[in-house]
């Protein structure tokens, strides 16, 4: 849960109007570099995910975006309350893009969090102790699964009609 409150905080703070920016455009810089601007901290309440402007700002302390060019971006921000954000984008071998970065914040237990990530033409990927990992598949739902894949691979070899 505190994961994708603080994806929606993450959400929050690159979808913030900061300097350099008009509504609806960018103004014509392929690298920006923003001092002291604010978000509101708590702008997602913890139990209700209303936004709950009662909270003070908090003090972007760095921002320094490389605007899109030619399929590339990199994005690099620290705000005064912990959370960092670092990404970097380019094109794919597929026409898709290919991303890199990684998020920290301090949890409310004052644990830092970290988390690393990798999106490109394999899925994504996110590396963390605090992300969620499924239960390992017991040893007799692994035998079906291998059971399946033999009949499969002879159904195949001898061309007889696939069924999913």
């Amino acid at each position: 849960m505190k994961l994708i409150v603080f994806a929606a905080l993450v959400g929050v703070c690159l979808g913030a109007k900061l300097p350099g920016h008009v509504d609806g455009h960018h103004d014509d810089h392929h690298h920006e570099h923003h001092d002291a601007g604010f978000v509101h901290q708590g702008d997602f309440h913890h139990d209700t995910g209303f936004v709950n402007h009662d909270q003070p700002p908090v003090a972007i302390l760095f921002d320094d975006r490389q605007a899109p060019a030619g399929g590339s971006y990199a994005t690099n921000f620290e705000t005064e309350d912990g959370v960092r954000v670092t990404e970097n984008g380019q094109p794919g071998s597929a026409g898709q893009s290919n991303v890199e970065g990684s998020y920290s914040f301090t949890d409310p237990d004052g644990n830092l969090v970290e988390v690393r990530y990798v999106a490109d033409e394999f899925g994504f990927r996110a590396e963390s102790p605090y992300v969620p990992t499924p239960h390992p598949l017991p040893a007799h739902a692994l035998q079906q699964i291998a059971y399946a894949e033999e009949l499969r691979r002879l159904r195949e070899q001898n061309g007889e009609p696939q069924f999913s």
